[in-house]
């Protein structure tokens, strides 16, 4: 099994966003990831007007909204983890 998580370099524990039985397809959720990561709205700065901060916050809520981590969109990084199940093991 494949854990697709989020992380925060100060932090732990990892915040795991989806697991696979593939590889290849944990792979591709982090590379949908990383793809959208690129279109975060750039924060206007301190000096933005309040019509500017107010598009970039309608902006950004909305690219949170769509975030391919869903509510873990907000780590510093992603990544993919292995997990090794023990098929014999009862809850």
């Amino acid at each position: 099994m494949f854990l697709v998580y989020g992380f925060d370099c100060y932090e732990y524990p990892y915040d795991p966003i989806k697991a696979f039985a593939s590889e290849a397809d944990a792979q591709a959720l982090l590379a949908e990831i990383a793809a959208y990561q690129t279109i975060k709205p750039a924060y206007p700065g301190d000096s933005a007007s309040d019509e500017e901060f107010d598009a970039w916050e309608k902006a950004y809520d909305e690219w949170r909204s769509a975030h391919p981590a869903g509510d873990a969109n907000g780590h510093d990084g992603f990544n993919v983890m292995p997990l090794q199940l023990d098929e014999g093991a009862t809850p």
